[in-house]
């Protein structure tokens, strides 16, 4: 007898669970697609490192942290060198509430040796801390359309010391970069460099 009557509410509750599953499904895909490589330890090199991810990494891609929680201390042995167009992350680390918490130490990575150096262009460097390095913290060549936002550098993680790079803080040469911007989060704290703060060396800038 309720072979052929329909059931409207039974429907619904159907359609709605296939629509929430199919929800679920998108939002987790945006989320795991946002990040391409995640760093799980502080460690200079090998599975899970910075060094690893920025090896691994294509264009495009963007590197996240999820390093336990709160402030975290990767300490270089030598620099980094950015040869992809990639985002790295540092506002994505577990505890990030608007200052910085993924600290890159590089005292000991040799004399004149700079932190990130960037040659790839089309590159974002955000919410990391830079400071210690010899050469320049951060140092964009070759290629522009860098954006350099929501940083320290040459200070400590409190941004209130300074623990200052060999050469400037911001070095650029290359033209069309985007350092700072016109919202607090987007500012960066450049300082203690025993260098110039920002070198310009190739204009024009999109911003600073």
């Amino acid at each position: 007898m309720l072979r052929g009557k329909k059931h409207p509410k039974i429907f619904l509750l159907i359609c709605v669970l296939a629509l929430s599953l199919t929800v679920t499904v998108v939002l987790r895909g945006t989320v795991f697609a946002a990040c391409s490589f995640t760093v799980t330890n502080t460690n200079d090199s090998g599975a899970g490192s910075l060094r690893s991810a920025i090896t691994s990494a294509s264009n495009g891609n963007t590197i996240c942290f999820s390093i336990g929680s709160g402030y975290q201390t990767i300490n270089a042995s030598s620099g980094y060198v950015i040869s992809h167009s990639i985002t790295i992350d540092g506002t994505s680390q577990p505890g990030f509430s608007g200052a910085p918490l993924i600290e890159i130490n590089g005292a000991g990575a040799g004399a004149g040796v700079s932190g990130l150096d960037v040659t790839a262009g089309g590159t974002t460097i955000k919410g990391l801390i830079v400071n210690r390095f010899g050469g320049d913290g951060i140092i964009l060549n070759n290629n522009g359309g860098n954006t350099v936002q929501g940083n320290y550098v040459g200070t400590n993680s409190a941004g209130t010391a300074a623990f200052g790079n060999g050469a400037s803080g911001i070095g650029m040469q290359t033209p069309n970069n985007t350092i700072g911007g016109t919202n607090a989060a987007q500012r960066n704290l450049v300082s203690g460099n025993q260098g110039t703060g920002i070198a310009i060396l190739a204009l024009p800038l999109a911003a600073i």
